[in-house]
């Protein structure tokens, strides 16, 4: 109906699964691909960054290429995915 969406909010919260995964496993030196774990964050954050921002909505969006607006992508900053101004 709706075609292939990548939605964005999934795209942040994997971000932060990865991330505290990657912060718990060297806090408490736990055994970890830390590498293979950070590649796939960083790579989901260029991912979100280049895709999800809309210039002209000065926003990100539900999804990428919408114009649509997501309440649920205000906890970005509360995340820590991005500071307050982006």
């Amino acid at each position: 109906m709706y075609g292939e969406r990548r939605n964005i909010f999934p795209k942040v919260f994997s971000w932060v699964v990865l991330d505290r995964a990657i912060r718990l496993a060297y806090q408490r030196g736990l055994p970890a691909e830390e590498e293979l774990w950070i590649g796939q964050r960083d790579a989901i954050y260029r991912e979100v960054m280049e895709k999800g921002w809309n210039a002209q909505k000065e926003s990100f969006t539900q999804h990428y290429g919408s114009d649509a607006l997501d309440a649920s992508l205000l906890l970005m900053p509360v995340v820590e995915f991005v500071g307050p101004r982006r």
